[in-house]
C-alpha cells in the first residue's frame, strides 16, 4: 500500500458532513480527525533501497546476494504516538475557540498543532524494515501550517474535507527519511533518503 489522499478525504467528509453524525465537541472532533489520520498512516512506507548491502572486508567485499528491493515499513506502528496529534489538535481547537479578543480571534492555537504534527513525525519514523533490512535514522517533517487550511471558510463539507486532505497529504509526503541501513553483516553503501510514500 501507499499513502492515499482519498483515504483522508473520505474520512474527513464523514466528520464534517452536518447530516452524518457531526462531532459532539471540540475534543470529539480532534479525536475523530486523529483517527482518520492514523488510519491513513497505517499504509505509510519509504521507497525501496537503491543498492544492496555490502559485506565488509576482510571476508568481503561483496554485495548481498539475496537483495530484493521492496518498500520498507515503519518499525513503530503509526498509532503508537497518536497522542502527539490528538493533544495538539485538542489544544489548538480550545485555544482558537476563545473569545473575539486574543488567541481565539487570531487563531494562534494552530501553532501548537503544527508543533505536535512535527513532533509526531520525528518520534514515529526513526526506523523502517523490509526484505531483511533495517534502516535507522530520522525523518524531517514537511512544511505544515494548519492555520492556513483550518481558517479558510466554506459551507461545503466536501470542500473542507478536500482542502484538509490535500494539506495533510502534502505535509506527510514531503517529510523525508534519511538513514543508514543494514542486514546482518551487509551494510548499506550510503545513506538511504526517501520521502514518506
Amino acid at each position: 500500500m501507499a499513502l492515499k489522499k482519498s483515504k483522508l478525504e473520505s474520512g474527513f467528509i464523514k466528520i464534517f458532513n452536518p447530516d452524518d453524525n457531526p462531532p459532539s465537541s471540540l475534543d470529539d472532533c480532534a479525536e475523530r480527525i486523529t483517527d482518520v489520520i492514523i488510519d491513513y498512516l497505517n499504509d505509510v512506507k519509504i521507497n525501496q533501497l537503491s543498492a544492496p548491502g555490502i559485506f565488509p572486508p576482510p571476508a568481503g567485499p561483496g554485495p548481498d546476494p539475496s537483495f530484493t528491493p521492496i518498500k520498507l515499513s515503519p518499525t513503530t506502528p503509526p498509532k503508537s504516538n497518536k497522542s502527539f496529534i490528538e493533544s495538539g489538535l485538542k489544544s489548538a481547537m480550545k485555544t482558537n475557540a476563545g473569545g473575539a479578543d486574543g488567541a481565539g480571534a487570531n487563531k494562534t492555537g494552530w501553532v501548537v498543532a503544527d508543533t505536535a504534527f512535527r513532533g509526531y513525525i520525528a518520534a514515529s519514523f526513526l526506523a523502517f524494515a523490509g526484505g531483511g533490512y533495517t534502516a535507522t535514522g530520522a525523518t524531517t517533517p514537511g512544511t505544515i501550517n494548519l492555520k492556513q487550511v483550518f481558517s479558510s471558510e466554506s459551507d461545503d463539507s466536501n470542500d473542507i474535507a478536500s482542502k484538509l486532505a490535500n494539506h495533510l497529504h502534502t505535509f506527510f509526503t514531503t517529510s523525508v527519511f534519511t538513514g543508514a541501513y543494514l542486514k546482518a553483516s551487509f551494510i548499506g553503501p550510503g545513506p538511504h533518503i526517501s520521502p514518506l510514500v
